[in-house]
């Protein structure tokens, strides 16, 4: 079902190399590009629970999921394997990793200075389903992380405390369920009338994912298109300047302006 959504292409021979930006040349490329990370999902065997980490630097210093940028040459499945080595210390095959969705993902803050300047992450994110062995062998990297925890989904995904991306997120860990049921079905030739139920169920899972972004967590925007947030940004750009024509104007424009959360 991956393939379906997700593909890794290599044209011509590519050769990695092994050169590696010290910290203020990484800083300054951070200002200009876009990152490629890979996050990943971890799952427990058959209860239902997914963990969350509490990161202790930015650009998330707050609950999120394991995860890093990809290195040059890497797979999105070799990125996650390698990131779950070196944040859970856990060995895990690449096709163990399962593709879930992508996240466009733009940061106040980050932690290589000037940290003001934040940084663009586009996140590949995947899930993996680990075995109660793997789960008590998970040794986190305390020194991205200060805390851990299992949690049910569904008491986290309407919840607007957390950020939402993380909720997306774990609305499609609920959507792929789904999916597979309906995939299950075609492939053991069950009735249309019994298929289409799952499909309905499959449908109601991703209308969810609108919900979500209609409350957002308090410091977060959500896009559903490049219109939108044109339309949102020069909202804010003629709030700006109504603040800064007089003291009657200031309090229109200031109202407008966090109204739209700026």
């Amino acid at each position: 079902m991956d393939g379906a959504v997700y593909a890794h292409y290599e044209t011509g021979q590519y050769t990695p190399t092994d050169i590696y930006l010290d910290d203020k040349e990484y800083g300054r490329a951070l200002d200009t590009i876009v990152k490629g990370c890979v996050d990943v999902v971890v799952t427990d065997n058959g209860l239902g629970k997914v963990l969350l980490l509490k990161r202790i630097i930015e650009p998330q210093s707050d609950w999120w999921v394991l995860g890093g940028r990809m290195q040059a040459g890497e797979t999105p499945a070799e990125a996650a394997a390698r990131n779950m080595k070196r944040e859970a210390g856990l060995s895990i095959e690449p096709q163990r990793f399962k593709f879930l969705c992508v996240l466009s993902l733009l940061w106040q803050h980050r932690r290589e200075e000037p940290a003001d300047n934040g940084c663009a992450d586009i996140s590949l994110t995947f899930t993996v389903q680990l075995s109660p062995e793997e789960i008590e062998a998970i040794a986190m990297d305390r020194a991205e992380y200060g805390d851990a925890c299992w949690v049910d989904p569904a008491s986290i995904i309407p919840d607007a405390s957390y950020h939402t991306a993380v909720r997306r997120v774990l609305q499609h860990i609920t959507i792929r369920k789904e999916e597979e049921e309906v995939h299950t079905a075609i492939e053991a030739g069950l009735p249309d009338e019994d298929i289409g139920k799952l499909a309905r169920i499959r449908h109601r899972a991703h209308k969810a994912l609108t919900d979500i972004e209609r409350k957002p967590h308090k410091n977060v925007r959500c896009y559903g298109s490049a219109q939108e947030r044109a339309v949102l940004l020069k909202a804010s750009q003629a709030a700006q300047s109504a603040i800064s024509i007089n003291a009657t104007a200031a309090g229109i424009g200031s109202w407008v302006y966090k109204t739209l959360g700026y």
